[in-house]
Order: structure tokens, then sequence, then C-alpha cells
């Protein structure tokens, strides 16, 4: 982004994505943040475990 196009408002985004961390990862900082422990539970969720993003 330049001066000219936010002076303007316009905003180009060049990346979406700009960090990838899993579930786990998150807990496992959180938990150790609090320290809390993690309960593992069976996944609810009825969907494909592919993604249309190649992370």
């Amino acid at each position: 982004m330049n001066s000219d196009s936010s002076a303007r408002g316009d905003v180009e985004v060049i990346h979406q994505i700009a960090e990838v961390r899993t579930v786990k990862s998150v807990a496992d900082h959180v938990a150790t943040l609090l320290s809390a422990k993690i309960k593992h539970i069976p996944n609810p969720r009825e969907e494909n475990e592919d993604h249309r993003y190649s992370l």
C-alpha cells in the first residue's frame, strides 16, 4: 500500500493468510500460560479433513 492509495482509502490485500497454527498448538500455548490441562474430546464435526487452501 502506498501513501496515495491509503489517502484515497484503497487497500490492496497481498496475503490473507499470514500465519498458520494448529488448534493443538494454540491449546498447548494457552494451557501453558494458564497452567491448565488439556482435555481431549472426539471431533464432533462432520466434514472432510481436506481443505481448499493448501497450507
